[in-house]
């Protein structure tokens, strides 16, 4: 019930297709995670699901050069730089 409350006013928020298929992914994953680790013993998310007519899965990632580049752009002079340099590497 939950979900579908969820769905509902995500839908009125205007997002894409896409976005709100992205959203019920996520949160079907996570009520999975729940049941799994024992937290829920029924996942509320079961029957919702959300039909995306043209969504697109061509990915384009990126390669060394990319990588070497985007290294280089990232600033270290703060302690944020810093954290967003980490994560970036470790995304990587």
């Amino acid at each position: 019930m939950i979900m579908l409350h969820l769905q509902n006013y995500l839908k009125k928020k205007g997002l894409s297709e896409n976005s709100l298929g992205t959203y019920i992914s996520s949160l079907r994953r996570f009520f999975k995670y729940l049941m799994d680790i024992g937290i829920l013993e029924k996942n509320p998310a079961r029957r919702v699901s959300i039909k995306i007519k043209n969504r697109r899965s061509d990915f384009d990632f990126l390669n060394a050069q990319d990588i070497v580049i985007l290294k280089q752009s990232i600033d270290n002079t703060d302690i944020i730089s810093s954290r967003d340099k980490s994560i970036i590497l470790l995304i990587i």
